[in-house]
C-alpha cells in the first residue's frame, strides 16, 4: 500500500526514487542495527519492485523505461455502471425535450407558411386590397401565455 501511495502522490517517478524513500522511512522508524540494515534494504527494494509489477499488471501505473506514471485505481464497476445509466437517462430526457421543442418550432413554421399562403390567395381572388381585419399583416407578434395573464400592448400610429 505504501508503494501505491508514493507513486500516486508523485504522479511520475522512478523505481529507485520510490525504493529510496521507503528504505529511508523504514530505517528511520525501526532503528535496526547496521548489520541488519543491508539485508533489510535489499529486501525492501525487492518488495517495492514486486509491488510495482503488481500495480502495472492491474493497470494502475504505467512504466516506460525507468519512468513510472500513475494512471489511477480501478473504480467500482457497479457504481460506474449506475452513474453511466443515470447520465444516459439525463441525456435521453434532454433529447426528448429538444425533440419536443423542434416539433413545436416546425408546427409554428407550418402555421406561418399557411398564413402567408392564405393571405396571398385572398389577395389574388379579390383583385382588390383586402378588407380591414381580413388578413394578418406581417410581421406580427404571437404571445403564448396562460388565460389569467393580462397583456398591455400599444402600437404606434405609424405601426
Amino acid at each position: 500500500m505504501k508503494v501505491c501511495e508514493k507513486v500516486q502522490t508523485k504522479g511520475t517517478t522512478s523505481y529507485n526514487e520510490v525504493a529510496d524513500e521507503l528504505v529511508a522511512e523504514f530505517t528511520n522508524t525501526t532503528g535496526h542495527l547496521p548489520t541488519d540494515s543491508a539485508y533489510d534494504q535489499k529486501n525492501i527494494r525487492r518488495r517495492v519492485y514486486d509491488a510495482l509489477n503488481v500495480l502495472m499488471a492491474m493497470n494502475i501505473i504505467s512504466k516506460e523505461k525507468k519512468e513510472i506514471k500513475w494512471i489511477g485505481l480501478p473504480s467500482n464497476s457497479v457504481q460506474e455502471c449506475e452513474n453511466l445509466e443515470m447520465e444516459k437517462q439525463r441525456r435521453i430526457e434532454r433529447i426528448k425535450q429538444k425533440t419536443a421543442q423542434l416539433q413545436e418550432l416546425l408546427l409554428q413554421q407550418i402555421a406561418f407558411k399557411h398564413l402567408i399562403q392564405r393571405n396571398r390567395q385572398i389577395e389574388q381572388q379579390s383583385q382588390t386590397p383586402p378588407a380591414v381585419n381580413s388578413t394578418i399583416k406581417l410581421p406580427f407578434i404571437i404571445v403564448n401565455t396562460s388565460k389569467k395573464t393580462v397583456i398591455d400592448c400599444s402600437i404606434s400610429s405609424d405601426k
